[in-house]
This record gives structure tokens, C-alpha cells and sequence, in this order.
């Protein structure tokens, strides 16, 4: 605040006088500068000047006594005309005021107030303290915000520079996700990311890998992506494997992998190897040592099972061909329970001793094939003898023989163990391969190994025929005592030992159309 005077000659009696008058000036802002056009004195001491009466009617000047210390010149230039016993207040531009008698003071400078807590910007909501924010990355026990605003209470917070985070975001050597709307750590969840993958998170929030619990089944997330796996066969944490499906889940029972189909225990999860399983839609199959499911010939508690190398169901209660499988071509019959049984050998001299009894003893590998056994004894002993077709001439020594028993007989004879024992004579060889293929062994007439032609009074079991090569799988019952491979009876063309195969040709030359089967 400035002290400014001016002054006013005025009359009193018979003395001019001087009065000096003090105004005021207040500044408004942080300038100070008053205008320039105000015509107002500053700094200038207050004096009363008492002026004498001219001596000289002709002279203008006048000797001044002053009454105060010093007398100060006045400039009529600067004089503010003012009313007597009024006071004007000269003030900035614009403003003014009638309380002539007060001092005015200046305006304050107003003061910035500092950011403390929570606080909306553009980058999101960032958190001050006395103005200013955390650097860097923190995690932090902070008063409770959402995305709506504050909140009441307090939460932990992730923040950078001070902004609260969301979404998945890198910490401490791992991820967590952080809800966009509350900002708190998700835990136990499986969510989108703001990049649209999805990741679990743990109880701890951190984010999963490899085999993890969550919505009542089993994940696998890789270790380096983070990423459900699907349909994917994975190694655990813990060392053991486990096949995932197309929606990432579990798998349990039989899955196709790989190109073939495996069987996953419904409790460990585990792949179930050599064992014979129940499938979800109640099937039973057959998985190996590899776990893979078996097609074909399988060993199984010590009894042999065929498994269908297209369905992979276990053959029961039918007639096959091995076809291949294990190189194997010969005729079966499957049991109720799937037991598969073949065409056992029996020599007509082992037990007992039978050199015309080769009938007998082929019949009784015929009946083999479907887990039959009378006993060869048993068999040739009773073998017709006579009329009929029956056979004329004694099996043990030969005494009287002239003919083996013939088809109708020889099949009449077997369904007195099995009713599907059928002659089958007239057969052409391409029937007989057919009937082959389809399981069911053959017995033909044809020469032993002692003959050279003539009547055809010995009988053999063809059991296989392989479609590669064309050779036909014969079992004959003239061997078993002194020698079993060729030319080890005697010794002619036909002397091809108790296991052999044949050709076409071979078979055409013995065989003239009469034939058994069973079926």
C-alpha cells in the first residue's frame, strides 16, 4: 500500500494556504503496476504551506514560510482535483471501493493443493501420495478402488507408476490376472486375457502349467505358452502320462490316438496296458503291452482269444480263419467266451496202435476244432464196420480190409459227439478253399505215404490255405512212430510227413471228390 499527496491552495482570512491531501492505491493480482493516466504523486512528503499577501500589487511572486521541516515543491501538473472534505481512493483498472478509510490489501496468491490418494486420469487411476506417485512397478496394500471409483476399506493393488493394473500382467517371475473392473488379483479361475487367450490361475493367482484340477475334470497347460493343450498325449509333472481331449479335458475308457485306439483307466487316468477292458459304449476290447488295441490272436490268461482285425471285438461262438495274422492261415472256432481253439494232431499210432485206423484218427481232429474230445482210442475202436459205408477190415492189424469207411458213413459216425459234422463229398478244390477261408476244416480221401495210387483209402485234414501262395496246410495221421518228416514212412510221393503244405496240384492229384467238414 502507497501514501500519495496532493495539494490545494485555498483562502483563509486574508492568507492563502497550501493543504496536502493523502490518497491510497491498492493493487489487484501479483503486478503491483498502477496506471500510468491516474496523474497520481507518489512518494511525497505531507507539508502545510502558509502563503503571504503580495507586497508588490505588481509582482507574482510570494515568499513562502513553511511550517514544517522541509518544503516540498508541488507540480500543478500532478494535482487531483478533489470536493473539500472528501477523499477519493485511486485504485488498479476496474475496481473500487468507498471505504475511503480503510486500507486495501492485496490479493493472495492462490495456493495449489497437492494429490493425495486416488486419483482419475487418462492413463487410469493412479494413487498419490502428498503429490506424488510410486515409481516402478509395486504391489501394494491400498485404499479400495474399481473402475466406478473408491470404495471403502483397502485391497492389494498392483500398480505402475502408480496406475492400478488389470488383466494379465508379469510379476514377481510369474503372471496373475488382475479383474478390470474390481483390479483385484483373480485366483483360481480360468480367464481371457486382454489379448484373447485363456490362462488358468492358481489359488495364489499365479498361472498354471502341465496337469491342473479345475471344473471337476483334469488340464494339461503348456509350460511355455501357458495354453490349454488339446488333444494331446502329455507328460505330468509327476512323471506320468495322460491323453487330453479336443476340449482340453481329461480322458478316460477308450480314445483314438495316434492312429490306433488306447484305454484309459476311469480312476488314475492312466493308459491301461495287456488287459482286457470295457469300453463307455460296453464293448469289451483288447489293448497290449504298448496299450494299443489287438487285433488278431492274443494269449491271454493261457487261453487264445481272436480279436476282429476290423471291429476289434473278440470273436465268440464262430468258425474263422486266421488270415495272416501271427502268418497264420489255418481254421479256428471261438467258443462262447471267446476261447479260440484249432485242429489238434493225433497220429492213429500214438497212443494206440491203429495202421488202418487213419479214419478214426482224422475224425478226431475234425472234432478238435470245436473243443471236442472223444478220445482217438475211443473213436477208432468204434468205427463201423460193414454195410452202409462202414469201414471193412480191422483198424489195429489190417485183418479182412479192403476199404476205409467212406463219407456218409465216417459223417453219420461224428454227430454222435457233434451234429455239424456233413459230407461234403463233390467238393471242387475251389470249394474246399472257400470252406478253408471261412474256418472250417476239410477231411479228404487221398493216398498215405505208402501208396503210389489206386483206391483212395487213407484220410487227411486240410486245416489251412494260405491266399498269398496258394498252398494248401495238411495234416496226416500216418505219422508219429519212428518218423515225422517227409519220406520218413514210405517213401513215395505222397510221404510228405504228418505237417505240410501242398500245392494245387499236389492236392488235385490224390483227391477225387469225397470230403467231410464240420460246421
Amino acid at each position: 500500500m502507497n501514501t500519495y499527496k496532493h495539494f490545494k491552495l485555498y483562502k483563509s482570512g486574508k492568507n492563502w494556504c497550501v493543504m496536502a491531501i493523502a490518497t491510497l492505491a491498492t493493487t489487484i493480482g501479483l503486478t503491483g503496476i498502477v496506471s500510468a493516466d491516474t496523474n497520481v504523486v507518489n512518494n511525497t512528503t505531507v507539508t502545510t504551506t502558509e502563503v503571504q499577501p503580495a507586497t508588490d500589487a505588481g509582482t507574482n511572486k510570494a515568499e513562502a514560510t513553511t511550517n514544517t521541516a522541509e518544503i516540498t515543491k508541488v507540480d500543478p501538473n500532478n494535482l487531483v482535483s478533489v470536493q473539500p472534505n472528501q477523499q477519493q481512493l485511486s485504485v488498479a483498472s476496474g475496481v473500487s471501493s468507498d471505504k475511503s478509510n480503510q486500507p486495501v490489501q492485496p490479493q493472495a496468491e492462490e495456493k495449489k493443493v497437492a494429490k493425495n490418494g486416488w486419483v482419475q486420469e487418462d492413463k487410469g487411476w493412479t494413487y498419490y501420495t502428498n503429490g506424488s506417485i510410486s515409481k516402478g512397478w509395486a504391489y501394494t496394500y491400498l485404499p479400495t478402488v474399481t473402475a466406478k471409483g473408491v470404495g471403502t476399506g483397502s485391497n492389494w493393488y498392483l500398480t505402475n507408476d502408480g496406475v492400478v493394473q488389470s488383466g494379465v500382467q508379469q510379476w514377481a517371475g510369474t503372471y496373475y490376472d488382475f479383474d478390470p473392473t474390481t483390479y483385484l488379483r483373480v485366483d483360481n479361475n480360468y480367464v481371457q486375457s486382454q489379448w484373447g487367450d485363456w490362462y488358468l490361475f492358481g489359488n495364489d493367482g499365479r498361472i498354471q502349467t502341465k496337469v491342473q484340477k479345475w471344473a471337476g475334470t483334469y488340464y494339461y497347460f503348456d509350460p511355455v505358452t501357458y495354453l490349454r493343450v488339446d488333444n494331446d498325449y502329455r507328460q505330468s509333472q509327476w512323471g506320468d502320462w495322460y491323453l487330453f481331449g479336443n476340449d482340453g479335458r481329461i480322458q478316460t475308457k477308450v480314445q483314438q490316438w495316434a492312429g490306433t485306439y488306447y484305454y484309459f483307466d476311469p480312476s488314475t487316468y492312466l493308459r491301461v496296458d495287456n488287459d482286457y477292458r470295457q469300453s463307455q459304449w460296453g464293448d469289451w476290447y483288447m489293448f497290449g503291452g504298448d496299450g494299443r488295441i489287438v487285433s488278431g490272436f492274443v494269449n491271454w490268461y493261457g487261453s487264445l482269444y481272436f480279436f476282429n482285425p476290423t471291429t476289434y471285438l473278440k470273436l465268440t461262438n464262430t468258425y474263422f480263419n486266421g488270415n495272416g495274422y501271427w502268418n497264420n492261415w489255418d481254421t479256428y472256432w471261438a467258443d462262447n467266451n471267446g476261447v479260440v481253439h484249432g485242429v489238434h494232431y493225433f497220429s492213429q499210432f500214438t497212443p494206440v496202435w491203429a495202421g488202418w485206423g487213419c479214419a478214426g484218427a482224422s475224425l478226431t481232429m475234425l472234432l478238435s476244432i470245436h473243443n471236442i474230445w472223444p478220445g482217438i482210442g475211443t473213436v477208432i475202436a468204434g468205427t463201423p464196420q460193414g454195410g452202409n459205408g462202414g469201414q471193412i477190415g480191422n483198424p489195429y492189424n489190417g485183418a479182412g480190409f479192403s476199404r476205409v469207411i467212406q463219407p456218409n458213413a465216417l459223417a453219420a459216425y461224428g454227430r454222435r459227439w457233434y451234429g455239424g459234422v456233413s459230407d461234403s463229398s463233390g467238393a471242387t478244390i475251389s470249394q474246399i478253399i472257400n470252406t478253408v477261408l471261412n474256418g472250417h476244416p476239410v477231411l479228404y480221401y487221398g493216398y498215405s505215404p505208402y501208396d503210389a495210387g489206386g483206391v483212395r483209402n487213407h484220410c487227411k485234414i486240410i486245416l489251412g490255405y494260405n491266399r498269398n501262395n496258394g498252398l494248401f496246410h495238411v495234416y496226416d495221421p500216418c505219422y508219429g512212430n519212428g518218423g515225422w518228416g517227409a519220406y520218413s514212412e514210405g517213401r513215395s510221393a505222397y510221404d510228405r510227413g504228418w505237417n505240410s503244405w501242398i500245392t494245387w496240384n499236389q492236392l488235385a492229384s490224390e483227391y477225387a471228390g469225397q470230403a467231410l467238414t464240420i460246421y
